[in-house]
């Protein structure tokens, strides 16, 4: 399973587990809208650096 294919309490367990970092969950999201927003065109905007960032201080709480 694609780390943008999990749910809430997977994601949750697995960044609890260390199986993955925020910001490797974000990149794949980040990755899946790229692939899919052509097609769709579900956002105006979409701030990929904000959310990378906001991902990265997420991964620095927690190793804190």
């Amino acid at each position: 399973m694609s780390l943008h294919e999990l749910g809430v309490r997977e994601a949750a367990e697995g960044l609890a587990a260390k199986k993955f970092s925020s910001v490797e969950l974000t990149q794949a999201i980040i990755d899946r809208v790229r692939d899919k927003d052509g097609e769709i065109g579900a956002y105006l905007t979409f701030d990929e650096e904000g959310a990378l960032n906001a991902a990265k201080a997420s991964d620095d709480a927690r190793a804190a």
